[in-house]
């Protein structure tokens, strides 16, 4: 073979040894600003991304949505008031597996940007008033502490002042531990929140996103539960609820 077959050969060798886009593929230009889908690994303009409702157009991944994007969703465009609700730190049982407790809450608020688990606004959903509790995953896996069992008791306390409907989204991996016998005690505290929604005949709707445990103190006791990924079932009955067509996330 002379040196112009070699050079052909090469060029036309298998097209299909790797998957394109694939994880063995290195970006050859500045990555950032874009985001890569966790399945197939296809980039996107952060912009667009967030735009799709981070559902990836290859592969249909449905990505991580934390608190605050989860609400900038949910809200009518420019209406979202996040609530500066700050409530005090407890260690009751001086927990410590290696790494303190309140180190622990202290690396979560960095990483996140959050005080807590629970990001509350008060927010316009298609032309009505609602108040929005959106848990975050990223914050201790969203377990449900003292902590955010207090900034969700207020948010009911807030719809039923003002006249609001209430929406829970829910991505709990269940009630933090290291609080003991102070975290169980937040599904009661829930529990009487969502009890005084009821008693003042507001609307109230739970959004089940992923990695939702024992969290039924708020996520259950409603007028409509939407389950994850059921868009025109999510949106049906809150059109009845509401009487004006809304346009809801997947979650």
């Amino acid at each position: 073979m002379d040196r112009a077959d070699a050079v052909t050969s090469r060029r036309q060798a298998p097209r299909n040894r790797l998957q394109a886009p694939g994880p063995e593929l290195r970006p050859t230009a500045p990555t950032t600003g874009t985001v890569a889908c966790p399945r197939c690994k296809r980039r996107f303009v952060a912009e667009r991304y967030a735009a799709d409702l981070n559902v990836c157009s290859e592969c249909g991944h449905h990505g991580v949505v934390g608190a605050a994007q989860r609400i900038e969703q949910l809200a009518d465009p420019g209406t979202a008031e996040t609530l500066a609700i700050e409530v005090g730190d407890r260690d009751p049982l001086g927990f410590d597996d290696g790494v303190p407790y309140p180190q622990r809450v202290a690396r979560a608020r960095e990483r996140t940007g959050l005080h807590e688990a629970f990001l509350t606004a008060r927010a316009s959903l298609a032309g009505n008033p609602v108040v929005l509790a959106s848990m975050d995953f990223e914050f201790l896996g969203g377990s449900l502490g003292s902590g955010a069992g207090e900034i969700f008791a207020r948010a009911c306390e807030l719809a039923v002042a003002e006249r609001r409907a209430l929406v829970a989204v829910c991505t709990s991996g269940g009630a933090r531990m290291q609080e003991g016998i102070a975290s169980l005690a937040q599904m009661a505290r829930c529990s009487a929140a969502v009890a005084e929604v009821v008693a003042a005949a507001r609307p109230r709707f739970s959004v089940a996103g992923p990695a939702r445990m024992l969290t039924l103190s708020f996520s259950a006791p409603v007028d409509t539960t939407l389950p994850p990924r059921w868009a025109d079932k999510v949106r049906k009955p809150m059109e009845r609820m509401f009487g004006l067509e809304v346009r809801l996330p997947h979650a």
